[in-house]
């Protein structure tokens, strides 16, 4: 397979990419310099769901496959296929990145891309990268040979000149500080040959977290299984490209994930999907922002554009997604001279990303500067058409479970001198959407992302706030679509916080039994909620 022709590749299929770091130098001279024969020295790199993703010096980062200095690799081996979903190997590098693999750890001899590689094929497929790379000798690489590839993979990125892509974790430059104050090298124990995984990023790398989602309901909106499947072939690794040595990789060794086949494919949407905006045309919207922004813009930015174009409209070119994107949209969000039509726009385009399990590239991105929280927690400020807008850009990041959890993060910043978070903006433009007065239209939206967070894992103090605005809603006269859809909501919210809440209920009104008759599915919830009220008033007499 052409690295060039990735697209035409297998859905879920994990590669591979093998390249000799000498370009042949090893297998000439290894006889004369180490007295025996090797092959090469190799860098590694996993591809999956079109993306190759390696490690270096510079922490975790990804291109389209063969886009680093090094080229087209000598060799590309199918390890198998996975099923874990693409937003979930994003959360899985993601953690990787901040933690085990973060810029500045990077160490030739204990903790290099092969030990990188080695770990991430053994979470996609359960399957080893073969051995002949992964136990390279330590007096291999401790020759002149292999320390002249040092300051190349300690120093530099591994991708390509001009080649956009992203990087995953701290900045590098923050991580080469903090290695600059350690004294020696990370305290990394394991060899080349360790297939230990690393303690598991939050959330999503446990096994046992990623069933308790499937479980919810909380599981990306594809269908697709949240967990790996092993290969239960049997087959040795197959190599599909040889530019080297024809010699053929050892078997992947033990299947350290036998708990992982028991997870079966299966329909995993919520019972309820989100209720998102996905009418939005992408083309149409990036119409108007040549209209109305780019002539406001410089060459560099109408480039970084024009490759958000590519995301959006043409469904290519996620590799290329980094934080000057998301520099650039904070920019033309914030500048002045950039009409209201303008930022319309713009926020019908970021619409349209939103329903895209990708758009979590930006948002990940996003953790250390908070560029589009900052900007949407001026919402009350901004003009009423741009408020629904904003509002329905929230609504439809709902649809990738990844960024619906990423919009009930909690941890906190400084903003304007007040502390914020994604959880409490989030809520508060739900809130003020809700009970905007007299716009319908924003009600409308506010309805919505909250009957969306209500499909959602959300703690205390914010069920406790969503189900106050909820029942000072409830007060009014509502349809049976909008009385079902919040009344899901607090239902939900009451289980949350079960006793803030249904005291909340008890103590603001309305009497939810005025809405019986409406349907039979809003009758079944008030049943559901007043019996969730008596329960707690018995709970209460028996305290007495």
């Amino acid at each position: 397979m052409s690295c060039d022709d990735w697209d035409n590749g297998i859905e879920g299929e994990v590669l591979l990419y093998v390249y000799d770091m000498t370009k042949g130098l090893a297998s000439s001279l290894s006889d004369l310099v180490l007295g025996r024969h090797i092959d090469g020295i190799w860098h590694t790199g996993i591809v999956v769901h079109g993306r190759e993703f390696f490690y270096g010096g510079a922490g975790i980062e990804s291109c389209h496959p063969g886009g680093t200095v090094l080229g087209q690799p000598d060799k590309v081996l199918k390890l198998g296929a996975t099923e874990v979903p693409y937003s979930l190997v994003l959360e899985y590098i993601f953690g990787l990145g901040e933690s085990t693999y973060r810029p500045g750890t990077y160490d030739l001899f204990r903790h290099n891309c092969n030990n990188f590689s080695n770990e991430v094929a053994t979470f996609l497929t359960g399957k080893c990268i073969p051995d002949y790379i992964t136990n390279l000798p330590q007096d291999v690489l401790s020759t002149p040979l292999g320390e002249s590839l040092r300051p190349l993979l300690e120093s530099l990125s591994l991708r390509a000149e001009g080649s956009r892509g992203v990087s995953f974790g701290a900045r590098a430059e923050e991580a080469a500080e903090r290695r600059f104050q350690e004294e020696g090298p990370p305290g990394f124990d394991r060899s080349c040959r360790n297939t230990t995984p690393s303690p598991p990023p939050p959330l999503l790398t446990d096994w046992t977290r990623l069933k308790q989602l499937e479980t919810m309901g909380d599981t990306p909106q594809d269908g697709s299984n949240a967990a790996a499947e092993a290969n239960g072939s049997g087959d040795e690794t197959e190599v599909l490209k040889v530019g080297g040595s024809s010699r053929l990789p050892a078997d992947g060794g033990d299947d350290d994930l036998e708990d992982v086949g028991s997870i079966r494919r299966k329909d995993q949407r919520p019972r309820e999907p989100p209720i998102v905006y996905n009418d939005v045309n992408a083309a149409e919207a990036y119409e108007a922002i040549e209209t109305h922004i780019k002539p406001l813009l410089n060459d560099e930015e109408k480039q970084l554009m024009a490759e958000l174009h590519e995301f959006v409209v043409l469904d290519t070119g996620a590799w290329a997604l980094g934080a000057q994107h998301l520099e650039m949209l904070g920019r033309i969000l914030k500048e002045e001279n950039v009409s209201e039509q303008g930022k319309i726009s713009l926020l019908k385009f970021l619409q349209a990303a939103a329903l895209k399990d990708d758009v979590i590239l930006l948002l990940h991105m996003d953790r250390k500067d908070h560029i589009l929280m900052n900007y949407v927690n001026g919402f009350e400020q901004f003009p009423p058409d741009v408020q629904e807008e904003v509002a329905k850009l929230l609504c439809n990041l709902c649809m990738p479970s990844t960024a619906a959890d990423w919009l009930l993060y909690i941890s906190e910043w400084q903003h304007d001198g007040r502390p914020c978070s994604n959880s409490r903006v989030t809520t508060r433009v739900g809130v003020d959407s809700l009970l905007a007065a007299n716009r319908p239209s924003l009600t409308e939206k506010g309805i919505a992302l909250i009957y969306n967070l209500g499909l959602k894992e959300v703690f205390d103090d914010t069920a406790t706030e969503l189900a106050s605005a909820i029942l000072q809603f409830l007060h009014g006269d509502i349809s049976e679509v909008h009385a079902f859809q919040m009344l899901t909501a607090l239902l939900k919210f009451m289980t949350v916080s079960y006793n803030d809440v249904p005291a909340l209920v008890k103590m603001l009104g309305p009497d939810i039994g005025k809405f019986k008759g409406k349907s039979e599915r809003v009758d079944n919830l008030v049943e559901q909620i007043l019996f969730k009220l008596s329960m707690v008033g018995e709970i209460g007499r028996a305290h007495v």
